[in-house]
């Protein structure tokens, strides 16, 4: 398990990711902090060469949260298969759980995967 916090500032409203028309977290904020915190648990285990890419998210926005309000993102490894990583995640604002999900990684050579952009 690993966790990581994140506060919700005006740049990870919806208003201004242009989700929606609020001041709240933003649903594609949410997905960001949790790639984040699931790219940074697998880290650990890259060599400098490699790094992953996300290949598939699937997220349940659970409850609104509001400016300041602080984020706890808890992602855990599930299963690793070759150079695919599946991790389960859920966010939470203090006891509240207001999201959910999976994500998938995939490792790759940073150079040779840049050759194909």
């Amino acid at each position: 398990m690993y966790r990581k916090k994140f506060t919700v500032t005006k740049d990870w409203t919806a208003l201004a990711m242009g989700s929606g028309s609020l001041q709240v977290l933003a649903t594609p904020a949410l997905i960001a902090f949790a790639e984040n915190t699931c790219a940074e648990l697998i880290a650990q285990e890259l060599s400098a060469d490699d790094t992953t890419v996300g290949t598939q998210i699937n997220c349940k926005h659970l409850k609104a949260t509001g400016l300041d309000q602080e984020i706890d993102i808890s992602v855990k490894l599930i299963q690793s298969t070759g150079k695919k990583y599946e991790f389960s995640f859920q966010a939470f604002e203090g006891e509240m759980l207001i999201g959910e999900g999976n994500h998938t990684r995939v490792k790759v050579n940073r150079v040779k995967f840049l050759r194909h952009v």
